[in-house]
């Protein structure tokens, strides 16, 4: 199923991508995979901790870094992150992508947890970095 969220982050465009590519490169992004998957997951399905990050793609007012997670049966996520300016001291971060479940019902509810959780734990991480 498709999947959208977005984040308003309380910093401007430039610190938030400096605090996005530092996460990149530190293994938060896959700390905080793991956490929002777990909390969102239904019982019973292996997270075998595959997150995979493509490199961060940045041109003026953009950034993109493409996001995959897998469980040991399925890739369950393929996605863009995208960062862009919302204002002087605002920077929005939107995912967009592919989140695939064995149900489609249960499934919806799953997304939008993990989804919604793993967006609000990058968008924390990012203003709270200092």
């Amino acid at each position: 199923m498709f999947v959208s969220d977005e984040a308003t982050l309380d910093v401007g465009f430039d610190l938030a991508l400096a605090r996005l590519a530092a996460l990149t490169r530190n293994g938060v992004l896959k700390r905080v995979s793991a956490d929002a998957y777990a909390a969102g997951a239904p019982a019973g399905v292996p997270w075998r901790n595959l997150s995979c990050f493509g490199d961060l793609i940045t041109r003026p007012d953009r950034a993109v870094l493409a996001v995959r997670w897998e469980t040991s049966l399925f890739p369950v996520l393929d996605a863009d992150l995208t960062l862009t300016p919302a204002g002087p001291r605002d920077a929005l971060l939107r995912l967009s992508g592919v989140y695939r479940t064995r149900s489609y019902e249960a499934g919806q509810r799953v997304a939008t947890v993990t989804i919604g959780g793993f967006l609000s734990r990058i968008a924390a991480t990012i203003t709270a970095a200092g």
